[in-house]
């Protein structure tokens, strides 16, 4: 899958350089369902604010003041420099 937007006017920042309202979600764990080849897994909980450059590992939850998005087992998520979310699939 490929999305690919644009955006005009202000509300860009670098990553990292904050912007994103605390929920408190970070370090606790949720149980997701990822089908009967993976079943139930504890999976923890991220904020937004707390990904980087670097590549993290699925199963994870993503949670935003508005959303939450689920990286799924096999996957890896990370941002690039203007805060886009970067999600790779991998094989399972």
């Amino acid at each position: 899958m490929r999305l690919i937007g644009t955006a005009t006017g202000g509300g860009m920042h670098e990553a990292g350089s904050g912007g994103v309202t605390s929920l408190g979600t970070t370090g606790s764990q949720r149980p997701v369902y990822f089908g009967t080849t993976d079943g139930y897994v504890s999976t923890p909980v991220i904020e937004r604010g707390d990904l980087d450059t670097h590549p993290r590992s699925g199963p994870l939850l993503i949670d935003e003041f508005d959303t939450t998005i689920v990286i799924p087992p096999y996957a890896q998520a990370h941002v690039d420099a203007r805060s886009n979310l970067i999600m790779q699939l991998g094989d399972e």
